[in-house]
C-alpha cells in the first residue's frame, strides 16, 4: 500500500475525536506524515492550534472542517478546505452549527440522567471541564465522567449505546443543504470536497453543479472499486482528490485500551490513508483551473433562504427570520439548549413530547 505525505481528515477533541490538537500532531509527525488537516465536524475551534504546532514541528496544514448536509434525500459529509472562517456567513453557520449540535447532546445528557444512565454529574460540568469546546456530543461527557472517576475506557461502548440511545424528537436547528454548504464554502474562499463517498458516487456530477470541488477518494469506507470509480471522475472532470484517516488508525482516537479483547475495527496500517504530495499542493495551491465557478454571492450563501419558515414551538415561537438571529448574543454553551427563547424550566421532559414534532435531522 502507498504511503501517504499527508492526512486531511481526522477528528479532535473539538468535535468527537477522543485526541487533542496537540496530541494529534505528535501522534501525526510519529506516523510519518508530513502535513496534516483537521477536519472536526461542523466546528474550526481546533484548527488554530494545529495549525500553529504543525508550523512548529516541521509540518504543513491549512484550514479544514467536516460539515454534515442534506441533498437528494441523502446525508452527506462535505469537507471544507482553505476557506477563511471568518468570513461573516461562515462565521455564523460555524457558531449556529455549534448550537445545533450542542442542543441534541443536552438533550441526550438530561435523558441519560433521567432514565438513572448518568448520575453525580451536571451539565455545568462537563462545561467547564471541556474549556474551549463549542460543539458537544458525548465526547466531553465520557471525558469529565473519567476525570471524576466514574468510568474507564472499557465501559466506554456501553456508555455510548446509553447516551446515543436517545435522539430529541424537536430540534429548533436545520441541517443546511448540501447547496448551502458547497456555496458557502466557496463564498467563504475555499475548496468543497465530498467526504468518503461510498454508495454515493452518482450524486458526484449532480454536486459538481452546485460547485463541488472535489472527492474524497482515500478513506477506510471507501472501496477499492470506489476509489477507481472516483479517481476516473476527478480525472474526467478536473477534480480535486483528497483523503484522510478520519475515526481509522492512529490518529483516528479510537483508543486500544476501549477494545480490551485486542479485536479494534478501526485499526489501519500507518500512513494508509490520506494524499500524495502532488495532490496535497495541488489543492492548497489551487491548480485546478477547470472547475465550474458559480457567483455565491447571492442568498444561496444563506442556510435557508429568506423567506422559507423555520420549526415552530407549541405553536408560540415563529422563526421564520434567517438563521442570523441565533448570534445576537454570540453563542454560548452553557445557554439553556439554544439561542431562542424557548420556554423551558428544566430537564429534557419539562418540553411536553406533544410539541417535539419535525424531523431528528441528525445523520451522524
Amino acid at each position: 500500500m502507498e504511503k501517504k505525505f499527508a492526512n486531511l481528515h481526522f477528528h479532535s477533541t473539538h468535535s468527537d475525536g477522543a485526541y487533542t490538537p496537540a496530541e494529534l500532531v505528535a501522534v501525526g509527525k510519529e506516523e510519518g506524515y508530513k502535513a496534516l488537516v483537521l477536519a472536526d465536524h461542523d466546528v474550526a475551534t481546533g484548527v488554530p492550534e494545529l495549525m500553529a504546532l504543525c508550523k512548529e514541528n516541521g509540518l504543513d496544514s491549512m484550514m479544514g472542517t467536516e460539515f454534515t448536509c442534506e441533498g437528494f434525500g441523502q446525508c452527506f459529509h462535505m469537507l471544507g478546505y482553505d476557506y477563511d472562517p471568518n468570513h461573516h456567513e461562515m462565521a455564523a453557520m460555524l457558531r449556529y452549527l455549534s448550537d445545533k449540535a450542542t442542543f441534541r447532546a443536552r438533550e441526550q445528557f438530561d435523558y441519560c440522567i433521567a432514565k438513572g444512565y448518568l448520575h453525580d454529574i451536571t451539565w455545568d460540568e462537563v462545561v467547564a471541564h471541556n474549556p474551549g469546546i463549542t460543539w458537544f456530543c458525548n465526547e466531553p461527557v465520557f471525558r469529565t465522567m473519567k476525570a471524576k472517576g466514574q468510568i474507564t475506557d472499557v465501559e466506554y461502548w456501553g456508555f455510548f449505546k446509553h447516551f446515543r440511545e436517545y435522539s430529541p424528537k424537536f430540534n429548533p436547528y436545520r441541517m443546511p443543504t448540501a447547496e448551502t454548504m458547497i456555496g458557502l464554502i466557496r463564498a467563504a474562499g475555499g475548496v468543497p470536497v465530498l467526504a468518503h463517498p461510498h454508495d454515493q458516487i452518482q450524486y458526484v456530477e449532480p454536486l459538481m453543479e452546485m460547485g463541488l470541488m472535489g472527492v474524497e477518494c482515500s478513506h477506510k469506507m471507501v472501496t477499492a472499486e470506489e476509489e477507481a470509480a472516483l479517481r476516473a471522475l476527478a480525472g474526467k472532470h478536473g477534480l480535486y482528490t483528497t483523503g484522510g484517516s478520519d475515526h481509522h488508525g492512529l490518529m483516528g482516537g479510537i483508543s486500544t485500551s476501549r477494545y480490551p479483547d485486542g479485536n479494534n475495527p478501526h485499526a489501519c496500517p500507518p500512513l494508509a490513508f490520506g494524499v500524495t504530495e502532488e495532490e496535497y499542493f495541488c489543492l492548497k495551491e489551487r491548480k485546478k483551473a477547470g472547475i465550474k465557478f458559480h457567483d455565491y454571492s447571492d442568498h444561496r450563501c444563506l442556510p435557508y433562504r429568506q423567506n422559507s419558515a423555520l420549526p415552530t414551538l407549541a405553536g408560540k415561537i415563529s422563526l421564520s427570520l434567517s438563521f442570523h438571529r441565533s448570534f445576537e448574543n454570540g453563542a454560548d454553551p452553557q445557554r439553556k439548549y439554544c439561542p431562542y427563547p424557548l420556554e423551558r424550566s428544566g430537564g429534557f421532559n419539562q418540553l411536553s413530547l406533544a410539541h417535539r414534532s419535525g424531523n431528528n435531522q441528525n445523520c451522524h
